[in-house]
Protein backbone atom coordinates (compact mmCIF):
# COMPACT_ATOMS: atom_id res chain seq x y z
CA UNK A 1 0.00 0.00 0.00
CA UNK A 2 2.98 2.38 0.92
CA UNK A 3 4.75 1.77 -2.17
CA UNK A 4 1.40 2.52 -4.16
CA UNK A 5 0.83 5.66 -2.24
CA UNK A 6 4.69 6.27 -3.04
CA UNK A 7 4.12 5.66 -6.81
CA UNK A 8 1.31 8.11 -7.28
CA UNK A 9 2.96 10.67 -5.49
CA UNK A 10 6.23 10.45 -7.50
CA UNK A 11 3.97 10.14 -10.92
CA UNK A 12 1.84 13.46 -9.55
CA UNK A 13 5.80 15.33 -8.73
CA UNK A 14 7.07 14.57 -11.46
CA UNK A 15 4.33 15.47 -14.33
CA UNK A 16 3.72 18.67 -12.53
CA UNK A 17 7.34 20.06 -12.26
CA UNK A 18 8.09 18.86 -15.50
CA UNK A 19 5.11 20.46 -17.65
CA UNK A 20 5.24 23.84 -15.41
CA UNK A 21 8.80 24.39 -16.30
CA UNK A 22 8.30 23.35 -19.66
CA UNK A 23 5.48 25.73 -19.57
CA UNK A 24 7.78 28.41 -17.64
CA UNK A 25 10.14 28.18 -20.19
CA UNK A 26 8.19 28.53 -23.14
CA UNK A 27 6.01 31.72 -21.43
CA UNK A 28 9.80 33.09 -21.29
CA UNK A 29 11.33 32.43 -18.01
CA UNK A 30 9.27 35.05 -16.43
CA UNK A 31 10.05 35.69 -12.99
CA UNK A 32 6.92 37.30 -11.54
CA UNK A 33 3.14 36.35 -12.19
CA UNK A 34 0.95 37.93 -14.28
CA UNK A 35 -0.59 41.46 -13.83
CA UNK A 36 -3.14 40.18 -11.63
CA UNK A 37 -0.78 38.52 -9.64
CA UNK A 38 1.05 42.20 -8.64
CA UNK A 39 -2.11 43.59 -7.83
CA UNK A 40 -2.53 40.61 -5.16
CA UNK A 41 0.85 42.02 -3.85
CA UNK A 42 -0.07 45.38 -3.73
CA UNK A 43 -3.22 44.47 -1.21
CA UNK A 44 -1.05 42.09 0.52
CA UNK A 45 1.52 44.26 1.00
CA UNK A 46 -0.72 47.49 2.08
CA UNK A 47 -2.44 45.22 4.31
CA UNK A 48 0.55 43.37 5.74
CA UNK A 49 1.74 46.94 6.69
CA UNK A 50 -1.89 48.11 8.44
CA UNK A 51 -3.24 50.36 5.67
CA UNK A 52 -6.08 47.85 5.39
CA UNK A 53 -7.68 46.76 2.18
CA UNK A 54 -6.72 49.71 -0.13
CA UNK A 55 -4.76 49.70 -3.51
CA UNK A 56 -3.20 52.86 -2.99
CA UNK A 57 -2.41 54.05 0.33
CA UNK A 58 -4.76 56.74 1.79
CA UNK A 59 -7.34 56.09 -0.58
CA UNK A 60 -10.63 54.45 -0.64
CA UNK A 61 -10.88 50.95 0.81
CA UNK A 62 -12.04 48.60 -2.10
CA UNK A 63 -12.34 44.85 -2.56
CA UNK A 64 -10.37 44.84 -5.85
CA UNK A 65 -8.89 41.28 -5.77
CA UNK A 66 -11.36 38.55 -6.71
CA UNK A 67 -10.07 35.95 -3.78
CA UNK A 68 -9.99 37.07 -0.16
CA UNK A 69 -7.88 34.06 0.55
CA UNK A 70 -5.24 34.36 -1.73
CA UNK A 71 -4.83 37.58 -0.68
CA UNK A 72 -4.45 36.65 2.53
CA UNK A 73 -1.92 33.90 1.66
CA UNK A 74 0.24 36.16 -0.23
CA UNK A 75 -0.06 38.86 2.85
CA UNK A 76 1.47 35.56 4.89
CA UNK A 77 4.17 35.24 3.14
CA UNK A 78 5.03 38.78 3.12
CA UNK A 79 5.98 37.72 6.33
CA UNK A 80 8.92 36.16 5.84
CA UNK A 81 9.85 37.17 2.73
CA UNK A 82 9.73 40.64 0.34
CA UNK A 83 10.95 38.28 -2.35
CA UNK A 84 7.19 36.19 -2.66
CA UNK A 85 7.37 35.04 -5.81
CA UNK A 86 9.15 31.62 -5.92
CA UNK A 87 7.30 31.12 -2.03
CA UNK A 88 4.45 31.54 -3.99
CA UNK A 89 5.48 29.40 -7.10
CA UNK A 90 6.11 26.72 -5.27
CA UNK A 91 2.91 26.84 -3.51
CA UNK A 92 1.01 26.54 -6.51
CA UNK A 93 3.34 23.60 -7.28
CA UNK A 94 2.30 22.03 -3.94
CA UNK A 95 -1.52 22.77 -4.99
CA UNK A 96 -0.60 21.42 -8.51
CA UNK A 97 1.05 18.01 -6.96
CA UNK A 98 -1.84 17.80 -4.38
CA UNK A 99 -4.86 18.14 -7.23
CA UNK A 100 -3.21 15.51 -9.49
CA UNK A 101 -2.32 13.19 -6.66
CA UNK A 102 -6.10 13.13 -5.14
CA UNK A 103 -7.34 12.38 -8.64
CA UNK A 104 -5.04 9.58 -9.38
CA UNK A 105 -6.13 8.24 -6.05
CA UNK A 106 -9.39 7.27 -7.64
CA UNK A 107 -7.97 6.41 -11.56
CA UNK A 108 -7.31 3.36 -12.79
CA UNK A 109 -6.38 4.38 -16.03
CA UNK A 110 -3.57 6.41 -14.45
CA UNK A 111 -1.46 6.75 -17.58
CA UNK A 112 -4.77 7.78 -19.65
CA UNK A 113 -5.45 10.58 -17.29
CA UNK A 114 -1.63 11.54 -17.35
CA UNK A 115 -1.59 11.87 -20.64
CA UNK A 116 -4.95 13.81 -20.76
CA UNK A 117 -3.60 16.13 -18.09
CA UNK A 118 -0.47 16.97 -19.66
CA UNK A 119 -1.58 17.54 -22.98
CA UNK A 120 -2.75 20.97 -21.94
CA UNK A 121 0.21 23.15 -20.93
CA UNK A 122 -2.13 26.15 -20.47
CA UNK A 123 -3.63 24.39 -17.07
CA UNK A 124 0.37 24.52 -16.09
CA UNK A 125 0.87 28.16 -16.62
CA UNK A 126 -2.44 29.17 -15.15
CA UNK A 127 -2.34 27.36 -12.30
CA UNK A 128 1.12 27.19 -11.22
CA UNK A 129 2.80 29.69 -13.21
CA UNK A 130 0.59 33.31 -12.98
CA UNK A 131 0.71 33.60 -9.49
CA UNK A 132 -3.06 33.84 -9.02
CA UNK A 133 -5.41 31.99 -7.18
CA UNK A 134 -6.19 29.57 -9.97
CA UNK A 135 -4.17 26.89 -8.73
CA UNK A 136 -6.01 26.77 -5.18
CA UNK A 137 -9.14 26.97 -6.70
CA UNK A 138 -8.93 24.04 -9.24
CA UNK A 139 -7.58 22.38 -5.86
CA UNK A 140 -10.54 23.31 -3.43
CA UNK A 141 -12.99 22.34 -6.48
CA UNK A 142 -11.42 19.08 -7.36
CA UNK A 143 -11.46 18.23 -3.78
CA UNK A 144 -15.01 19.42 -2.89
CA UNK A 145 -16.09 17.58 -5.85
CA UNK A 146 -15.05 14.25 -5.17
CA UNK A 147 -16.05 14.79 -1.60
CA UNK A 148 -19.92 15.10 -3.48
CA UNK A 149 -19.09 12.10 -5.13
CA UNK A 150 -18.31 9.96 -2.62
CA UNK A 151 -21.00 11.22 0.12
CA UNK A 152 -18.60 12.90 2.46
CA UNK A 153 -20.67 15.23 4.03
CA UNK A 154 -17.82 16.10 6.29
CA UNK A 155 -15.18 17.23 3.56
CA UNK A 156 -17.88 19.03 1.82
CA UNK A 157 -18.81 20.75 5.19
CA UNK A 158 -15.16 22.66 5.66
CA UNK A 159 -14.33 22.35 2.40
CA UNK A 160 -16.93 24.82 1.18
CA UNK A 161 -16.09 27.46 3.36
CA UNK A 162 -12.79 27.28 1.86
CA UNK A 163 -14.64 28.19 -1.38
CA UNK A 164 -16.52 30.78 -0.28
CA UNK A 165 -13.29 32.93 0.46
CA UNK A 166 -11.58 31.84 -2.59
CA UNK A 167 -13.97 33.20 -5.13
CA UNK A 168 -17.09 35.07 -5.76
CA UNK A 169 -18.90 32.37 -8.27
CA UNK A 170 -18.38 29.55 -5.03
CA UNK A 171 -22.23 31.19 -4.03
CA UNK A 172 -23.54 29.45 -7.06
CA UNK A 173 -21.18 26.50 -6.83
CA UNK A 174 -21.77 25.86 -3.26
CA UNK A 175 -25.64 25.68 -4.07
CA UNK A 176 -25.25 23.51 -7.18
CA UNK A 177 -23.09 21.12 -5.27
CA UNK A 178 -25.54 20.84 -2.23
CA UNK A 179 -28.09 20.32 -4.19
CA UNK A 180 -26.28 17.32 -5.85
CA UNK A 181 -25.38 15.63 -2.84
CA UNK A 182 -29.18 16.01 -1.49
CA UNK A 183 -30.19 14.41 -4.71
CA UNK A 184 -27.31 11.67 -4.31
CA UNK A 185 -28.99 11.20 -0.54
CA UNK A 186 -32.57 11.32 -1.49
CA UNK A 187 -32.76 8.74 -4.40
CA UNK A 188 -30.69 6.25 -2.57
CA UNK A 189 -31.76 6.95 1.07
CA UNK A 190 -35.00 8.79 1.35
CA UNK A 191 -35.72 12.93 1.16
CA UNK A 192 -35.53 12.93 4.90
CA UNK A 193 -32.32 11.33 5.03
CA UNK A 194 -31.07 13.38 2.48
CA UNK A 195 -31.80 16.62 4.56
CA UNK A 196 -30.71 15.45 7.72
CA UNK A 197 -27.25 14.49 6.18
CA UNK A 198 -26.80 17.94 4.32
CA UNK A 199 -27.89 19.83 7.21
CA UNK A 200 -24.29 20.42 8.82
CA UNK A 201 -22.81 21.25 4.68
CA UNK A 202 -25.37 23.97 4.93
CA UNK A 203 -24.79 25.29 7.53
CA UNK A 204 -21.00 25.96 7.46
CA UNK A 205 -21.67 27.11 3.56
CA UNK A 206 -24.19 29.77 4.80
CA UNK A 207 -22.43 31.03 7.69
CA UNK A 208 -19.48 31.61 6.20
CA UNK A 209 -21.32 33.38 3.29
CA UNK A 210 -23.24 35.25 6.16
CA UNK A 211 -20.25 36.42 8.31
CA UNK A 212 -18.55 37.27 4.41
CA UNK A 213 -21.38 38.86 3.58
CA UNK A 214 -21.40 41.08 7.21
CA UNK A 215 -17.68 42.13 7.22
CA UNK A 216 -18.43 43.48 3.30
CA UNK A 217 -21.28 45.51 4.28
CA UNK A 218 -18.83 46.62 7.33
CA UNK A 219 -16.19 47.62 5.92
CA UNK A 220 -16.62 48.03 1.95
CA UNK A 221 -19.90 49.39 2.57
CA UNK A 222 -21.41 46.33 -0.15
CA UNK A 223 -22.29 42.89 0.71
CA UNK A 224 -21.81 41.60 -2.31
CA UNK A 225 -18.33 41.08 -3.94
CA UNK A 226 -17.04 44.35 -5.88
CA UNK A 227 -14.92 41.98 -7.59
CA UNK A 228 -15.90 39.22 -9.72
CA UNK A 229 -14.58 37.53 -12.72
CA UNK A 230 -17.97 37.52 -14.14
CA UNK A 231 -18.38 40.62 -16.77
CA UNK A 232 -21.42 42.75 -16.01
CA UNK A 233 -24.80 42.10 -18.06
CA UNK A 234 -24.51 44.23 -21.02
CA UNK A 235 -27.35 42.59 -23.10
CA UNK A 236 -27.84 39.02 -22.45
CA UNK A 237 -27.55 38.26 -26.27
CA UNK A 238 -24.08 39.93 -26.50
CA UNK A 239 -22.87 37.96 -23.68
CA UNK A 240 -24.43 34.39 -24.20
CA UNK A 241 -22.99 35.42 -27.66
CA UNK A 242 -19.18 35.71 -26.52
CA UNK A 243 -19.81 32.77 -24.38
CA UNK A 244 -20.56 30.59 -27.19
CA UNK A 245 -17.53 31.58 -28.90
CA UNK A 246 -15.34 31.26 -25.70
CA UNK A 247 -16.22 27.85 -25.38
CA UNK A 248 -15.93 27.18 -28.74
CA UNK A 249 -12.65 28.97 -28.90
CA UNK A 250 -11.79 26.80 -25.66
CA UNK A 251 -12.63 23.64 -27.18
CA UNK A 252 -10.78 23.96 -30.12
CA UNK A 253 -7.48 25.34 -28.73
CA UNK A 254 -5.73 22.23 -28.11
CA UNK A 255 -6.66 18.11 -29.30
CA UNK A 256 -6.70 16.93 -25.85
CA UNK A 257 -9.36 19.50 -24.53
CA UNK A 258 -11.73 18.74 -27.31
CA UNK A 259 -11.04 14.91 -26.97
CA UNK A 260 -11.98 15.52 -23.02
CA UNK A 261 -15.07 17.16 -23.04
CA UNK A 262 -16.55 15.08 -26.32
CA UNK A 263 -15.94 11.97 -24.00
CA UNK A 264 -17.32 14.07 -20.93
CA UNK A 265 -20.87 14.41 -22.92
CA UNK A 266 -20.42 10.83 -24.06
CA UNK A 267 -20.45 9.94 -20.24
CA UNK A 268 -23.31 12.12 -19.10
CA UNK A 269 -25.41 11.00 -22.03
CA UNK A 270 -24.64 6.65 -21.24
CA UNK A 271 -24.78 7.10 -17.87
CA UNK A 272 -28.24 9.06 -17.67
CA UNK A 273 -29.66 6.64 -20.31
CA UNK A 274 -28.65 3.52 -17.96
CA UNK A 275 -30.83 4.52 -15.25
CA UNK A 276 -28.84 3.87 -12.41
CA UNK A 277 -29.34 6.53 -9.84
CA UNK A 278 -26.59 9.04 -9.12
CA UNK A 279 -23.57 6.80 -9.76
CA UNK A 280 -20.39 8.42 -8.96
CA UNK A 281 -19.40 8.97 -12.15
CA UNK A 282 -22.72 10.96 -12.94
CA UNK A 283 -22.38 12.49 -9.79
CA UNK A 284 -18.68 14.45 -10.83
CA UNK A 285 -20.21 15.23 -14.39
CA UNK A 286 -23.17 17.22 -12.57
CA UNK A 287 -20.97 18.97 -10.52
CA UNK A 288 -18.90 20.20 -13.34
CA UNK A 289 -21.63 21.23 -15.28
CA UNK A 290 -21.36 24.94 -13.66
CA UNK A 291 -17.61 25.24 -14.62
CA UNK A 292 -18.69 25.25 -17.85
CA UNK A 293 -21.60 27.43 -17.63
CA UNK A 294 -20.90 29.86 -15.66
CA UNK A 295 -18.29 31.02 -18.52
CA UNK A 296 -20.46 30.32 -21.50
CA UNK A 297 -22.95 32.87 -18.94
CA UNK A 298 -20.73 35.53 -17.93
CA UNK A 299 -19.37 36.08 -22.28
CA UNK A 300 -15.61 36.79 -22.76
CA UNK A 301 -13.05 37.62 -21.00
CA UNK A 302 -9.78 39.49 -21.32
CA UNK A 303 -7.39 36.88 -20.42
CA UNK A 304 -5.46 34.32 -23.04
CA UNK A 305 -5.47 30.80 -23.16
CA UNK A 306 -8.97 30.49 -21.50
CA UNK A 307 -8.56 31.06 -17.56
CA UNK A 308 -11.89 30.31 -16.21
CA UNK A 309 -11.84 26.53 -17.94
CA UNK A 310 -8.51 25.79 -16.49
CA UNK A 311 -9.89 25.06 -12.97
CA UNK A 312 -11.87 22.15 -14.18
CA UNK A 313 -9.58 20.56 -16.55
CA UNK A 314 -8.18 17.84 -14.24
CA UNK A 315 -11.76 16.52 -13.37
CA UNK A 316 -12.52 16.53 -16.99
CA UNK A 317 -9.34 14.47 -17.82
CA UNK A 318 -10.25 11.88 -14.64
CA UNK A 319 -14.05 11.52 -16.00
CA UNK A 320 -12.39 11.01 -19.54
CA UNK A 321 -10.17 8.61 -17.86
CA UNK A 322 -12.32 6.43 -16.12
CA UNK A 323 -14.29 5.41 -20.21
CA UNK A 324 -10.54 4.69 -21.76
CA UNK A 325 -11.56 1.30 -21.17
CA UNK A 326 -14.97 1.47 -23.01
CA UNK A 327 -13.53 2.97 -26.04
CA UNK A 328 -9.76 1.90 -25.96
CA UNK A 329 -11.50 -1.96 -26.36
CA UNK A 330 -12.75 -1.02 -29.90
CA UNK A 331 -9.45 0.46 -31.47
CA UNK A 332 -6.18 -1.34 -32.48
CA UNK A 333 -3.34 -1.73 -30.98
CA UNK A 334 -1.03 1.14 -33.26
CA UNK A 335 -3.52 3.83 -32.20
CA UNK A 336 -3.59 2.92 -28.61
CA UNK A 337 0.10 3.68 -28.32
CA UNK A 338 0.56 6.14 -30.94
CA UNK A 339 -2.62 8.56 -29.38
CA UNK A 340 -1.16 9.38 -26.34
CA UNK A 341 2.07 10.47 -28.06
CA UNK A 342 0.24 12.45 -30.84
CA UNK A 343 -1.83 14.67 -28.17
CA UNK A 344 0.88 15.68 -26.04
CA UNK A 345 2.75 16.45 -28.89
CA UNK A 346 0.03 18.03 -31.12
CA UNK A 347 -0.97 20.13 -27.60
CA UNK A 348 2.45 21.25 -26.74
CA UNK A 349 3.26 22.46 -30.69
CA UNK A 350 -0.02 24.44 -30.21
CA UNK A 351 1.21 25.79 -27.38
CA UNK A 352 4.71 26.46 -28.07
CA UNK A 353 3.91 28.32 -31.60
CA UNK A 354 0.87 30.24 -30.17
CA UNK A 355 2.24 31.03 -26.80
CA UNK A 356 -0.20 33.63 -26.22
CA UNK A 357 -0.42 33.42 -22.80
CA UNK A 358 3.05 35.01 -23.18
CA UNK A 359 1.58 38.65 -24.19
CA UNK A 360 0.39 38.56 -20.05
CA UNK A 361 3.37 38.01 -18.11
CA UNK A 362 5.45 40.30 -20.63
CA UNK A 363 2.60 43.23 -20.00
CA UNK A 364 3.42 42.64 -16.12
CA UNK A 365 7.04 42.81 -16.80
CA UNK A 366 7.26 45.75 -18.50
CA UNK A 367 4.58 47.37 -15.86
CA UNK A 368 7.55 46.96 -13.46
CA UNK A 369 10.20 48.13 -15.10
CA UNK A 370 8.18 51.26 -15.95
CA UNK A 371 7.35 51.21 -12.24
CA UNK A 372 10.73 51.40 -11.29
CA UNK A 373 11.76 54.08 -13.58
CA UNK A 374 9.14 56.50 -11.96
CA UNK A 375 10.35 55.35 -8.52
CA UNK A 376 14.04 56.00 -9.55
CA UNK A 377 12.82 59.08 -11.62
CA UNK A 378 10.93 60.83 -8.49
CA UNK A 379 12.51 59.40 -5.73
CA UNK A 380 12.50 61.95 -2.97
CA UNK A 381 9.86 64.13 -3.96
CA UNK A 382 7.60 64.74 -1.52
CA UNK A 383 4.52 64.82 -3.20
CA UNK A 384 4.70 62.08 -6.01
CA UNK A 385 3.05 62.30 -9.94
CA UNK A 386 0.12 60.27 -9.95
CA UNK A 387 -0.01 57.60 -12.76
CA UNK A 388 -3.24 56.39 -15.18
CA UNK A 389 -1.83 53.10 -17.11
CA UNK A 390 -3.54 49.95 -18.32
CA UNK A 391 -1.56 47.54 -16.89
CA UNK A 392 -1.57 49.03 -13.33
CA UNK A 393 -0.29 45.89 -11.27
CA UNK A 394 2.99 45.66 -11.96
CA UNK A 395 3.91 49.64 -11.73
CA UNK A 396 1.69 49.91 -8.07
CA UNK A 397 3.94 47.20 -6.82
CA UNK A 398 6.98 48.76 -7.81
CA UNK A 399 5.82 52.38 -7.35
CA UNK A 400 4.64 54.18 -4.28
CA UNK A 401 2.56 56.98 -6.00
CA UNK A 402 -0.74 57.10 -6.35
CA UNK A 403 -1.72 54.44 -9.82
CA UNK A 404 -4.95 54.18 -11.60
CA UNK A 405 -5.65 51.62 -13.95
CA UNK A 406 -7.43 53.06 -16.87
CA UNK A 407 -9.29 49.93 -17.45
CA UNK A 408 -11.29 51.50 -14.95
CA UNK A 409 -12.44 53.83 -16.92
CA UNK A 410 -14.79 51.39 -17.87
CA UNK A 411 -15.49 50.34 -14.49
CA UNK A 412 -16.98 51.95 -11.55
CA UNK A 413 -16.06 55.36 -10.28
CA UNK A 414 -14.41 55.27 -6.95
CA UNK A 415 -12.53 51.94 -8.21
CA UNK A 416 -8.78 52.26 -9.43
CA UNK A 417 -8.76 49.10 -10.85
CA UNK A 418 -11.36 47.52 -12.65
CA UNK A 419 -13.81 45.70 -10.95
CA UNK A 420 -14.16 43.31 -14.01
CA UNK A 421 -11.81 41.87 -17.08
CA UNK A 422 -14.43 42.11 -20.06
CA UNK A 423 -14.29 41.02 -22.93
CA UNK A 424 -13.72 44.07 -25.78
CA UNK A 425 -16.92 43.88 -27.62
CA UNK A 426 -19.17 43.75 -23.99
CA UNK A 427 -17.62 46.75 -22.58
CA UNK A 428 -19.18 49.35 -20.91
CA UNK A 429 -19.09 53.25 -22.38
CA UNK A 430 -16.09 54.95 -21.78
CA UNK A 431 -16.60 57.38 -18.98
CA UNK A 432 -14.63 60.56 -19.23
CA UNK A 433 -15.67 62.40 -16.02
CA UNK A 434 -13.92 59.46 -13.81
CA UNK A 435 -10.68 60.61 -16.01
CA UNK A 436 -11.32 64.36 -15.52
CA UNK A 437 -11.93 63.17 -11.63
CA UNK A 438 -9.00 61.04 -11.49
CA UNK A 439 -6.79 63.89 -13.59
CA UNK A 440 -3.57 61.93 -13.04
CA UNK A 441 0.06 63.58 -14.12
CA UNK A 442 1.01 60.60 -16.35
CA UNK A 443 -0.12 59.02 -18.77
CA UNK A 444 1.35 55.39 -20.04
CA UNK A 445 0.29 53.86 -23.01
CA UNK A 446 1.18 49.61 -22.44
CA UNK A 447 1.03 47.15 -25.09
CA UNK A 448 -1.40 47.26 -27.72
CA UNK A 449 -5.31 45.56 -26.99
CA UNK A 450 -8.38 46.93 -28.57
CA UNK A 451 -9.54 48.44 -25.33
CA UNK A 452 -5.94 50.38 -25.08
CA UNK A 453 -6.12 51.87 -28.46
CA UNK A 454 -10.02 52.82 -28.00
CA UNK A 455 -9.70 54.58 -24.68
CA UNK A 456 -6.57 56.54 -26.14
CA UNK A 457 -8.24 57.12 -29.52
CA UNK A 458 -11.00 58.90 -27.00
CA UNK A 459 -8.60 60.51 -24.72
CA UNK A 460 -6.90 62.00 -27.39
CA UNK A 461 -10.17 63.75 -29.48
CA UNK A 462 -10.84 65.64 -26.12
CA UNK A 463 -10.00 69.49 -26.06
CA UNK A 464 -9.86 68.75 -22.57
CA UNK A 465 -6.91 66.14 -22.93
CA UNK A 466 -5.65 68.06 -25.71
CA UNK A 467 -5.36 71.67 -23.09
CA UNK A 468 -3.54 69.75 -20.49
CA UNK A 469 -1.33 66.90 -22.05
CA UNK A 470 1.74 67.15 -23.89
CA UNK A 471 2.94 63.46 -25.17
CA UNK A 472 6.78 62.79 -25.53
CA UNK A 473 9.70 61.53 -23.39
CA UNK A 474 11.10 62.48 -20.23
CA UNK A 475 14.50 62.56 -18.79
CA UNK A 476 16.36 62.39 -15.88
CA UNK A 477 19.82 61.47 -15.86
CA UNK A 478 19.93 58.46 -17.59
CA UNK A 479 16.18 57.53 -16.93
CA UNK A 480 13.83 57.91 -19.61
CA UNK A 481 9.96 57.42 -19.40
CA UNK A 482 7.64 57.65 -22.50
CA UNK A 483 3.88 58.45 -22.65
CA UNK A 484 1.76 61.38 -22.18
CA UNK A 485 2.78 64.34 -19.18
CA UNK A 486 0.49 67.15 -17.68
CA UNK A 487 1.10 70.43 -18.56
CA UNK A 488 0.80 70.76 -14.61
CA UNK A 489 3.44 68.35 -13.92
CA UNK A 490 5.89 69.47 -16.61
CA UNK A 491 5.91 73.16 -14.62
CA UNK A 492 6.36 72.35 -11.65
CA UNK A 493 9.81 70.22 -12.00
CA UNK A 494 12.78 71.02 -10.12
CA UNK A 495 15.22 73.64 -12.18
CA UNK A 496 17.79 71.76 -14.03
CA UNK A 497 16.83 68.20 -13.10
CA UNK A 498 14.57 66.97 -15.97
CA UNK A 499 14.08 67.59 -19.59
CA UNK A 500 11.56 66.65 -21.75
CA UNK A 501 11.32 65.86 -25.74
CA UNK A 502 8.08 65.95 -27.14
CA UNK A 503 6.65 64.40 -29.68
CA UNK A 504 5.95 66.93 -32.46
CA UNK A 505 4.16 64.64 -35.23
CA UNK A 506 1.63 64.01 -32.34
CA UNK A 507 1.24 67.54 -31.68
CA UNK A 508 0.77 68.60 -35.27
CA UNK A 509 -1.44 65.66 -36.27
CA UNK A 510 -4.44 67.11 -33.35
CA UNK A 511 -7.02 68.84 -35.64
CA UNK A 512 -6.69 72.17 -33.93
CA UNK A 513 -3.27 73.95 -32.91
CA UNK A 514 -3.17 73.14 -29.34
CA UNK A 515 -1.96 76.02 -26.64
CA UNK A 516 1.45 74.49 -25.88
CA UNK A 517 1.94 76.38 -22.72
CA UNK A 518 4.60 74.36 -20.90
CA UNK A 519 6.91 77.62 -19.58
CA UNK A 520 10.72 78.38 -20.19
CA UNK A 521 13.01 81.29 -19.81
CA UNK A 522 14.23 83.16 -22.32
CA UNK A 523 17.39 81.37 -22.40
CA UNK A 524 15.86 78.62 -23.63
CA UNK A 525 14.58 79.98 -27.33
CA UNK A 526 17.89 80.97 -28.08
CA UNK A 527 20.00 77.49 -26.87
CA UNK A 528 17.42 75.56 -25.63
CA UNK A 529 15.95 73.99 -28.92
CA UNK A 530 17.57 71.08 -31.13
CA UNK A 531 15.67 70.19 -33.66
CA UNK A 532 15.44 66.36 -34.71
CA UNK A 533 14.06 64.39 -37.37
CA UNK A 534 14.70 60.39 -36.66
CA UNK A 535 13.53 57.85 -38.95
CA UNK A 536 11.04 60.73 -40.31
CA UNK A 537 9.62 61.35 -37.06
CA UNK A 538 9.83 65.51 -35.57
CA UNK A 539 10.32 65.98 -32.53
CA UNK A 540 11.54 69.00 -30.41
CA UNK A 541 14.01 68.63 -26.92
CA UNK A 542 13.19 71.00 -24.46
CA UNK A 543 15.11 71.21 -21.12
CA UNK A 544 12.90 72.46 -17.86
CA UNK A 545 14.09 75.68 -16.38
CA UNK A 546 12.10 77.49 -13.03
CA UNK A 547 11.04 80.45 -13.01
CA UNK A 548 8.92 79.63 -15.74
CA UNK A 549 8.32 82.01 -18.75
CA UNK A 550 6.02 81.75 -22.17
CA UNK A 551 7.89 80.34 -25.11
Amino acid sequence: MQNHMNKLSGAAILSVLACSTLAWLLLGIPSSGINDADVYLVYARNFLEGHGFVYNVGGEQLEGFPSLLWMLICSFVYIFSRAVEVPLLLLNLLFGIITVYICLKRCNQKTAFLVLLCSAPAWFAWCQIALVESGLWCLLLTATILAVSERNTSKVAWLLPLLVVTRPEAMLWGCWLLLVLFLGFGMDRGWRIGLRKIFLPVFTFGTTWAVLALFRGLYFGNVLPSSSSSTPVHGLQVDLGAGVAYLLGYLFSNPAVLLAVLVFGWVCVREISRKRGLSRVLVVCLCLLPGLAIPLMAGDESFRAFRFYQPVWPLLCLVAAWAMPLLYERQGRLIRRMAPVLLMLAGWMIFAMSVNLKHEFTMARKSREQGSVLARMFEGHTSLPSVGTMSAGGCKYAYPGKVYDLKGLAAAKTDPIPRAKQGAESRPPFDREVFHEWYPDILIRSASDAFNRRVFTKLQSERWFQKRYLKGELWYNDEILFGYFSKRLLNGLEEGHYAFSQDLQYTLSMEAPLDLSVDLPDEALKFGFAAQDKDGLAAEFLPLWSPPQKF
